[in-house]
């Protein structure tokens, strides 16, 4: 059984890392892992849930809440499909304050680990994006 591994992009805003870690998941039939979408799917069950996004443990109190999927190139919260809702103004808005904070980041760190755990023991290359992927999430 062949070993998967992960190819990590990281940069910063508006740099086109999703774009390239998109683009070369396909071209090497591996699995593109958007973390934003992490983050995107937390606050947009925050703001439905009609909490107050600034206050972090308010926010850590939702996540044993919030069950993300990444498949087929969808994403998915709870069991629904949320790939357009995680894009709307709302969310764009507020994510960069629940990203901000600590135990969200170690939260989804965790969380972004163990979905690439999974794949690579599928022998899966994984292609991940994001601010600090390269440094924090997998920095080996």
């Amino acid at each position: 059984m062949k070993k998967g591994f992960v190819i990590a992009i990281d940069g910063p805003v508006a740099a086109g890392k999703g774009t390239i870690a998109s683009e070369l998941a396909k071209e090497l039939q591996g699995f593109y892992l958007y973390t934003g979408a992490t983050y995107r799917c937390l606050t947009l069950y925050g703001l439905e849930q009609k909490i107050d996004v600034s206050d972090e443990h308010a926010v850590m109190s939702i996540l044993p809440n919030v069950d993300i999927e990444l498949v087929d190139n969808r994403v998915m919260l709870n069991g629904r499909d949320v790939t357009e809702a995680i894009q709307k103004v709302a969310v764009s808005k507020t994510v960069p304050t629940i990203a901000a904070m600590q135990q969200v980041r170690i939260a989804m760190v965790t969380l972004q680990r163990e979905i690439a755990a999974k794949r690579i023991e599928k022998g899966e290359i994984i292609v991940i994006e994001g601010r600090d992927t390269a440094t924090i999430v997998f920095p080996d």
